[in-house]
């Protein structure tokens, strides 16, 4: 039984939704339609607004200055910022979990299609989209480096060894940007914030909840539905479209 629906379980409700999986007992419980009410106004809290999402883009699409670095020092500075920029972008354009990301491999792509294979909540895969600039991206840091991790640490400490980047380390790119952008002074960036921006931009695009579960590899679809917001003026649209099709003209 779950405990009282207070703000704090909505909360906790909420985070969980943000990972992709809700409790059955969650869903069972008489106060589960309170706690999505909730949990929606704390998805719109935690929704970046669009000139943040534009400048977190801006400010990893410009090269590093390298000039007074040596020749090894601006290879691995040249490295780490065709990584990270195609990190932003393919967060961006897919949706996918950062542990998803993180556990990408170059034997998940298909260079064909532009898409990738991630391994979700509970071993699910699903095929996750890249734009054309996100996968042009991805492609010119492969380019760089053989690698079996799709994304690699270039740090000191990694060396020359091919170590998949982490979660933590993701995080980090963004709390980084966000301060160097000014975005942190206004709102808490981060890549579940940014996952929220695409569900919330791809549900509103398609008014589909079942693409938009199958994209956000979500088990449950009253999952996605948290990102739902009822629009009065799409649905008379919409009931307009199927019902009055044809009658003006006849009158």
């Amino acid at each position: 039984m779950l405990p009282h629906a207070g703000e704090g379980h909505a909360e906790a409700l909420c985070e969980v939704a943000d990972r992709g999986v809700l409790p059955a007992e969650a869903l069972q419980d008489p106060s589960a339609r309170r706690i999505g009410e909730r949990g929606k106004r704390l998805i719109d809290q935690r929704l970046p607004k669009d000139d943040m999402v534009a400048g977190l883009i801006d400010a990893i699409s410009a090269a590093p200055d390298i000039a007074d670095l040596s020749e090894k020092q601006a290879r691995r500075r040249l490295l780490i910022w065709r990584r990270d920029r195609a990190i932003i972008l393919a967060l961006h354009s897919s949706g996918m979990r950062v542990s998803e990301l993180c556990g990408l491999r170059r034997g998940n792509l298909d260079y064909a299609e532009h898409t990738a294979i991630v391994l979700g909540k509970g071993d699910r895969q699903r095929t996750i989209y890249l734009s054309d600039v996100a996968w042009q991206a991805t492609m010119e840091y492969l380019k760089a480096l053989e690698t079996i991790p799709l994304f690699c640490r270039h740090d000191r400490s990694a060396s020359d060894k091919r170590l998949a980047l982490s979660t933590h380390a993701v995080r980090d790119l963004f709390t980084r940007l966000a301060r160097e952008t000014g975005i942190a002074e206004r709102f808490n960036m981060t890549p579940h914030t940014l996952r929220h921006y695409f569900a919330t931009r791809f549900l509103d695009h398609t008014d589909n909840l079942a693409l938009t579960q199958e994209m956000l590899g979500h088990e449950d679809p009253r999952t996605t539905r948290i990102y739902a917001h009822p629009n009065k003026a799409k649905i008379r649209k919409a009931h307009s479209e199927l019902f009055n099709k044809g009658r003006e003209k006849s009158g």
